[in-house]
């Protein structure tokens, strides 16, 4: 009898250690079942947000071709008002030619017409494309002549910036007047011809004068 019950005591054992285990592998598998569930939700709605994402690009594509479009568009507006040419040399030379003429028509002397520096505006990939000169101009003439160069200055398809102006007696009904302003030009990328007038005169820069 005793031989039975150690031989039925050691099967329950058995038995129950076996449930045990077999407990433990489901509550295993529930979990993991459970961590792969989640894994492919999350990757579901990651998908599903990339999509929307791509939806909402995909209706811009038409709005964001018309802002460029409108962009090029006042690009090209500005540049009718800005000096242009292959390389600054030849920008500056235009810049003081354009002035020569200004004061020609106005009737005032030119004693010096020359750029002091040059300054970048924007770059574009590490290729200057806007940029502005300085330019000091030592000029001979009458009051009336200077208002003349002012309503040219103004007329002019250009953009000059006024910075500062000084008046001197300088002989009988004449002026000394020194003005100091700015243009401004944008580089013609290689490929693009140069608009005649737009500043890609071959002359050198340098001071000009009588």
């Amino acid at each position: 009898m005793n031989s039975i019950s150690r031989i039925m005591n050691r099967s329950g054992g058995r038995g129950l250690l076996l449930g045990v285990v077999g407990l433990l592998v489901l509550v295993k598998l529930g979990f993991w079942l459970q961590e792969a569930y989640q894994a492919s939700q999350a990757e579901l709605e990651s998908r599903k947000a990339a999509l929307l994402r791509t939806q909402k690009l995909t209706a811009k594509i038409p709005e964001l071709r018309g802002q460029l479009q409108h962009l090029e568009g006042e690009k090209e507006r500005l540049g009718k008002y800005l000096f242009a040419g292959a390389n600054e040399e030849n920008i500056i030379s235009a810049m003081q030619l354009d002035l020569q003429a200004l004061v020609a028509t106005a009737g005032l002397e030119v004693e010096t017409i020359r750029p002091l520096k040059q300054r970048n505006a924007q770059e574009s990939g590490g290729e200057s494309v806007l940029g502005e000169v300085a330019i000091k101009a030592s000029l001979n003439g009458t009051l009336a002549g200077y208002q003349t160069l002012l309503a040219e200055l103004y007329r002019s398809p250009k953009i000059y910036k006024i910075e500062s102006v000084t008046l001197s007696p300088f002989k009988k009904a004449e002026l000394k007047i020194l003005i100091d302003l700015r243009g401004y030009f944008m580089l013609a990328a290689p490929d693009v011809a140069v608009v005649p007038g737009g500043g890609g005169a071959a002359k050198p820069a340098k001071e000009t004068g009588t």
